[in-house]
């Protein structure tokens, strides 16, 4: 009964990141669902948090994930 209320369907749910690829938004935006704590509903544009601004943490992150998947991006 709650994830009635709570999920939505693929068609929805797709909206934002169909918004994310197409939309030509500018690098870091963050599109996600509009209503319900950004749970479900149509695309809008969401703040980011104070820790997803981090450039050193994203470095970091990233540094972190060639090492364990063994591969690298050339920047």
């Amino acid at each position: 009964m709650m994830l009635r209320f709570l999920a939505q369907d693929a068609g929805a749910g797709a909206q934002p990141v169909l918004c994310a690829a197409l939309a030509g938004i500018p690098g870091g935006s963050f599109a996600g669902p509009e209503h319900l704590a950004h749970m479900r509903g149509g695309a809008e544009f969401v703040g980011r948090s104070r820790a997803a601004r981090d450039a050193e943490l994203a470095r970091r992150l990233w540094t972190g994930s060639e090492q364990l998947t063994g591969s690298s991006v050339t920047r």
